[in-house]
């Protein structure tokens, strides 16, 4: 929506583009080009990630971390596309104990976890209390967009 995209625009966003414009594939083909894109991270898992798969150039990668807009490629295993593309799971946990098996979980903290309380921050729409929880959790399914639900202890 509109909205976001003037928001990540003032958190410093470099490129932020409204998924549903009608110029967005479009415009998405132009950076995917211009920055030489080889992989993608996606949250939604769906039809609109074989949308972006065929933006990507050929043997591109995407890493799937989430479902929001469905199932449909399992997040624990590697899928082989056309032109060597292919769409890989990711389980966190079990990258972490990958990591901590081959000793490299020193350096995994100080490449990738330690960056992430800088790079990312959680938007909390909303506070439930416990006893609250149903509304919070109605709440949330009509507003996932807007950031996460806290409930709390009474």
């Amino acid at each position: 929506q509109d909205k976001y995209v003037e928001e990540l625009k003032k958190e410093g966003g470099d490129y932020v583009l409204n998924s549903e414009a009608e110029d967005f594939e479009v415009k998405l083909k132009e950076l995917v080009v211009k920055e030489k894109v080889r992989v993608l991270f996606d949250s939604i898992n769906g039809e609109f990630t074989d949308k972006l798969m065929e933006i990507l150039p050929d043997n591109s990668t995407c890493y799937i971390y989430g479902s929001l807009g469905g199932n449909k490629y399992k997040r624990t295993e590697t899928k082989e596309l056309d032109n060597g593309k292919k769409v890989v799971g990711i389980r966190y946990l079990a990258y972490v104990q990958e990591c901590k098996e081959n000793g490299e979980l020193d350096q995994f903290y100080q490449e990738i976890h330690a960056p992430l309380k800088t790079i990312f921050k959680t938007q909390v729409q909303e506070i439930y209390p416990l006893d609250e929880v149903f509304d919070g959790i109605k709440f949330y399914e009509e507003n996932r967009s807007k950031g996460r639900v806290l409930i709390k202890p009474n």
